[in-house]
């Protein structure tokens, strides 16, 4: 199921320009041109790449929840998260941007209201990353149970 999703968004990448705009973080009806052009395809080419790559590690995902993720956020990725708001259109650059800084070995925590898009994203930013995910509550339960001299 997940890779026909890719499939599919790879193919109407290639073939659906307002649907590239959108994902590349643009509006469906702007009309680029010149160097807003070129930014635009260099973009949608960077995003297809990762679009390609998410598709070939695929077979690498462990749904055996092994990656931390909840089992429902599974299929989670940047490419079905839906910014509803400005906000969360800056969250998520700022998330892919961090996945995407190279040798990236940092944390990522985010904190926020019920409902924003915080487990999506951090799924999503595991699935790139082939990272861990950590929920809070399991860090301070984990936290809690261990004995005061192995905190260190």
């Amino acid at each position: 199921m997940r890779e026909q999703y890719f499939i599919d968004v790879l193919n109407r990448f290639d073939t659906d320009e307002r649907f590239a705009l959108e994902k590349c973080g643009y509006s469906p009806d702007d009309k680029l041109e010149g160097r807003q052009k070129e930014i635009f395809e260099y973009e949608r080419k960077s995003l297809r790449e990762k679009i390609a790559a998410n598709l070939s590690n695929i077979k690498n995902w462990n749904k055996s929840n092994s990656s931390g993720v909840p089992p429902r956020f599974a299929e989670c990725s940047f490419f079905n998260f839906e910014c509803r708001t400005e906000t969360e259109k800056n969250i998520y650059q700022k998330v892919c941007n961090f996945v995407s800084q190279e040798g990236n070995e940092g944390v990522l925590l985010m904190t926020g209201a019920k409902g924003t898009g915080k487990t999506h994203l951090g799924a999503a930013a595991v699935r790139d990353t082939l990272g861990r995910y950590i929920s809070m509550e399991d860090l301070i339960y984990k936290t809690e149970r261990k004995p005061q001299r192995e905190r260190g």
